[in-house]
């Protein structure tokens, strides 16, 4: 198209320039004014000839972006009955419609697609500009605020008037927790800020979350998980109680009532005490039981001091060191000085626990070994406890914090949950990562001296 455009144009610039040539020559010459005149219409038609065509040209091409600004992409510009450059042009034109209006579709349908993920979310999503007109709410937000519209900001205060000024004046990139009474009562809010610009407009981004909901759930299955071990502790230990003590007493029972007391012989007697010293050991292990709990619900506040890493891990290692002799325990502290705002004798008891745990995991295979690692790590620092044992069951993984849950035979089940406890007071977190038959990885992180 672009060399049948530029012949034709070139062609009526030299037709025009020759009728130019030849009127120049008829006037200068003084022909007989006839002939100028003919001339002269020969060049005027030529000019006029030239302007059309172009003209057609661009019309097409007018009515082409037109057509784009109104977003109608239906357009189809016939193109028969043309000659060869238009139809060319016209050609090219449709074409390039077509592209757009697959792109526009295909953005369209994108759109939707993130409109029903956004929906689907279980976190709320509400986008307003500058002023006050909400963009985008989605299901969850309507349902956090007990709403059925929300069109506008300000009908936020129908819910609550101080979550609506709270909402109006948070920053770009900040988080708050906003607890607000409303008709249906009391909520926790996690809501974070972000400001976007889209085609030129300024936006601001909310992402509010229920936090109460969450926690209620948590607790709610905590409650369950911990009734469950409990009972299972408790049946186990009272059970037997019971039934022995039915069996003593029919012992001395015949017939519904009590035998002659010349029947009671020394073997019965014998059966007697050691049914009792049974009980006994029951009622011990009840008892015990109770105290693990006890020491639970009872841990003191930590004593907080600067402590430094590398000399509380040594002083942790030398009690076990050397203590099993297929066992190797190795500082591998990545050569720096760190000190971090613990109870020293709190995380000792936690780090002492998990290489119990690695000991007992590792048991008598060859080679056992035992890594006890340290990083900083940013705004925190973290103590890895790494041990090449039996590993722990992916099923089970879930469980091992829970209180008196255990997977020893002769474990109480209170040394992981302990050690949750201890490591949530210091604002810290410990994060279990095991593969089944290759070793468990403990990780201890502390935030850098927070109180």
């Amino acid at each position: 198209m672009n060399r049948s455009y530029l012949f034709n144009v070139t062609l009526r610039i030299i037709i025009i320039a020759g009728f130019a040539a030849v009127l120049s020559v008829v006037i200068l010459k003084h022909y007989s004014p006839f002939l100028i005149g003919v001339s002269a219409l020969l060049l005027i038609f030529s000019v006029i000839s030239a302007i059309r065509y172009q003209n057609k040209i661009n019309a097409q091409i007018a009515y082409f972006f037109e057509a784009v600004r109104n977003e109608d992409f239906s357009l189809n510009i016939p193109s028969k009955g043309e000659n060869k450059i238009t139809r060319e042009l016209v050609q090219n034109l449709n074409r390039v419609n077509r592209q757009i209006q697959d792109i526009v579709i295909s953005n369209y349908q994108q759109e939707q697609y993130f409109k029903k993920l956004i929906e689907q979310l279980e976190t709320g999503v509400l986008t307003y500009d500058e002023n006050e007109h909400i963009i985008h709410a989605n299901r969850e937000v309507k349902k956090i605020l007990g709403m059925q519209q929300l069109t506008h900001l300000r009908q936020i205060q129908n819910v609550s008037q101080s979550l609506y000024q709270k909402l109006k004046t948070f920053g770009d990139n900040g988080q708050k927790n906003i607890q607000v009474q409303t008709p249906g009562g009391e909520i926790d809010l996690l809501v974070r800020s972000t400001d976007i610009k889209n085609q030129g407009q300024h936006l601001h981004l909310l992402t509010i979350q229920d936090i109460k909901r969450e926690l209620d759930a948590k607790e709610t299955d905590s409650w369950i998980k911990l009734i469950r071990v409990l009972t299972h502790e408790m049946m186990n230990s009272i059970a037997p109680v019971v039934s022995l003590s039915d069996t003593l007493s029919n012992s001395f029972k015949q017939d519904g009532s009590a035998i002659d007391p010349g029947q009671v012989d020394k073997p019965m007697i014998e059966r007697t005490i050691q049914g009792f010293e049974i009980i006994k050991e029951q009622g011990q292990g009840i008892i015990q039981f109770v105290e693990s709990y006890r020491q639970l619900t009872t841990l003191p506040k930590p004593n907080k001091k600067n402590v430094n890493i590398n000399t509380l891990i040594d002083r942790v290692m030398l009690l076990y060191d050397g203590l099993h002799k297929n066992i190797s325990i190795k500082n591998h502290c990545n050569s720096f000085s760190c000190e971090i705002l613990l109870d020293e004798n709190q995380i000792s008891q936690v780090l002492g626990n998990l290489i119990k745990n690695s000991i007992e995991a590792i048991g008598d295979s060859k080679e056992g070994e035992i890594l006890i690692e340290s990083e900083q790590m940013g705004d925190k620092t973290e103590i890895r406890v790494i041990d090449n044992g039996c590993g722990i069951p992916v099923e089970k993984q879930s469980e091992i914090f829970v209180p008196f849950f255990t997977t020893k035979e002769k474990g109480n089940g209170i040394g992981l949950s302990l050690s949750r406890q201890i490591m949530q007071m210091h604002n810290g977190r410990i994060i279990c990562h095991s593969v089944l038959g290759k070793g468990t990885r403990f990780s201890l992180q502390f935030p850098r001296n927070t109180k």
